[in-house]
């Protein structure tokens, strides 16, 4: 434990003028960035985005974070904003599962499902609803739910993790029937293909091993995550990675408010909207924990793209499978879009990006379209690549009011707030000025001042 007295020092940047017909923006500035902020403020207006957010890591360090529009009706978008995933959690789920094979939980082409005097993985409770199945599934191993070979195609038989309402009513159950019960009913249509023989993207597959990971993970679910894919000693601290809600009434307070264009509930009761928004209640969201059921900040996903393998189907620490090239991973459900990509090259460096909307499009996917059009002028950079840090949670000298949930814009009020609200591996950026608080730190944080001099337990 450290007794807090403390003298730091950094630089002041001006916060530059808002264009006053475009969406607000919120985190530190970066002057050799401004051409992005203005596409970004531009791309969400011309869309209909309410809220955004975009970061980008080089070569370890965020040197761009910026929320833009508004989390709610009133409240701007804070940087440091917790977006749901989508198919982006399939990454985090793939890494889980490989640090399992590692510690020699199980192995890679062990058996997964338990069909007659056949057991897998995944035994008691999960088998086939109702009648044996397609005999193959008992050939379906690890690696295969891994990659995508798993037997299923949605593209022949559509994606059966979003037929709640049917899964129910054939099963004489409410709806939602959850995921063990989606499992088992899809357990026992037919598949597309023989497993192993090709490669189809499939949210069952990793319906599967989010299941998998919730049975040998030896701490749970989500705290494997903390533990063991994001950690305090990477500097992502578990604030950063939670499980994604249905309801508005249970999302993280650092949430958007996610947008919907079509009324749609899967949930027999519950719904809070009436029309239903699809964007709460048309997916069952707690039954996706594994293949888009998380929601993070941008600062713990670009930490995800830095340390892990994020093309479909790999999830392998870097260190393990070097990166040269390009590789990206997007997800989409109702009320959100978002994009974890990452490239490695001799000129731009070791380059992550990670862009979230709280809606999704009709056709197509609005991170991946702003990407699109970003690309050239981010990675051909004319300017001097911006070395400051973006990242952290921001805390001015005396409380107030307002928290801001530690944005640059609107920080915390006061350093006890700051800690309050803070965990294990927390970077805290002050404000210039003195603090009154005193007291002892028992969590590993980091503490500096770059926008010049703060000073804690003085008057």
């Amino acid at each position: 434990m450290i007794r807090a007295l403390f003298l730091l020092a950094g630089l002041v940047l001006a916060v530059p003028p808002r264009a006053v017909a475009l969406p607000p923006l919120s985190g530190r500035p970066v002057p050799e960035l401004d051409w992005l902020d203005t596409q970004l403020q531009v791309y969400m207006e011309l869309q209909g985005l309410q809220s955004g957010v975009v970061g980008i890591m080089r070569n370890g360090t965020v040197i761009y974070l910026r929320g833009c529009g508004w989390q709610n009706a009133i409240t701007p978008m804070p940087e440091t904003a917790l977006f749901r995933l989508a198919s982006c959690t399939k990454p985090i789920t793939a890494a889980a599962i490989r640090h399992l094979i590692r510690s020699g939980t199980f192995a890679a082409d062990d058996q997964v499902f338990s069909v007659g005097n056949s057991i897998g993985l995944l035994d008691a409770g999960y088998r086939p609803w109702d009648r044996s199945g397609d005999s193959r599934i008992t050939d379906i191993t690890v690696d295969h739910l891994l990659r995508h070979r798993g037997g299923w195609d949605r593209d022949i038989a559509g994606d059966l993790t979003r037929m709640e309402e049917d899964i129910a009513g054939e099963m004489d159950i409410a709806s939602p029937p959850g995921r063990t019960n989606t499992l088992r009913w899809i357990l026992h249509q037919p598949l597309e293909f023989t497993p192993g023989s090709r490669d189809a993207y499939s949210n069952i597959g990793y319906l599967a091993l989010g299941l998998v990971l919730t049975e040998y993970a030896p701490s749970g679910h989500m705290d494997y995550l903390h533990d063991q894919v994001f950690s305090p000693s990477m500097w992502v601290p578990a604030t950063e990675v939670v499980r994604a809600r249905t309801f508005d009434a249970d999302n993280d307070p650092r949430e958007p408010r996610y947008q919907s264009e079509s009324a749609d509930c899967v949930f027999d009761s519950g719904c809070e909207d009436f029309p239903p928004l699809e964007a709460y209640g048309g997916v069952d969201m707690e039954a996706r924990l594994g293949q888009g059921g998380i929601a993070a900040s941008a600062m713990a996903m670009l930490n995800l793209a830095r340390n892990y393998r994020i093309a479909p189907g790999t999830g392998q620490r870097i260190s393990d499978s070097p990166l040269d090239g390009t590789e990206n991973h997007n997800g989409a459900l109702p009320g959100v879009n978002t994009l974890l990509w990452h490239r490695h090259s001799a000129g731009s460096g070791d380059v992550c990006i990670f862009i979230a909307f709280s809606k999704s499009a009709a056709e197509g996917n609005y991170a991946t379209g702003f990407f699109d059009q970003i690309e050239n002028n981010l990675l051909v950079q004319s300017h001097p690549w911006p070395a400051k840090r973006c990242d952290g949670f921001w805390v001015s000298p005396h409380g107030g009011a307002v928290s801001g949930h530690g944005s640059y814009t609107y920080p915390f009020p006061g350093l006890g707030s700051a800690l309050a609200a803070t965990t294990e591996g927390s970077c805290l950026r002050l404000r210039a000025g003195a603090s009154p608080w005193t007291g002892t730190l028992n969590k590993r944080m980091r503490l500096d001042a770059p926008l010049g001099t703060a000073s804690i337990g003085v008057n």
